[in-house]
């Protein structure tokens, strides 16, 4: 474009920002903007509920042992919590994955069955969630997963 024809557009844009139509459009945007920030404040200071979802992954199995059950994943978890801290939630909980220590739960046998209740998983998923967090439900609410030490074959 042309100097010419850029000055006649600022000129245009001019005279229209000036104009009182366009200074009522503008007020009018502006409280419709503002009132918009308020209700999404006082939204986001509500307490509401959101389901996460969360891998498990089995950590520190020894060399020889054999897990012949898998680990259910993913779990699903409700939380309850102010709209804040949910929407923190949402954006930084990325790597959403749980590791389960099997040395903790090993019980040095040659065949086990190992049960995660419902209070071990809430211990596992609580330090990943802010203090104000609560967890509603957790699903499935229990966990297990079966292993054996000795010889082992994969079959495809």
């Amino acid at each position: 474009m042309d100097t010419s024809r850029l000055t006649r557009l600022a000129d245009t844009v001019k005279t229209f920002l000036l104009s009182k139509l366009s200074r009522e459009a503008l007020v009018f945007a502006f409280f419709v903007l503002l009132s918009s920030g308020f209700w999404l404040m006082q939204a986001l200071n509500e307490t509401n509920d959101l389901a996460l979802e969360f891998n498990l992954q089995l950590e520190n199995v020894p060399e020889g042992t054999v897990v012949t059950s898998e680990l259910p994943t993913p779990i699903r978890i409700l939380v309850r919590d102010k709209g804040t801290s949910l929407i923190r939630y949402a954006f930084r909980l990325r790597q959403r994955t749980l590791g389960v220590d099997f040395s903790e739960y090993d019980k040095g046998g040659s065949y086990a069955h190992v049960i995660l209740p419902h209070s071990e998983v809430q211990k596992l998923v609580q330090p990943r969630l802010e203090a104000s967090t609560r967890i509603v439900s957790i699903s499935p609410d229990t966990l297990d997963y079966y292993y054996n030490r000795g010889v082992s074959n994969r079959i495809p």
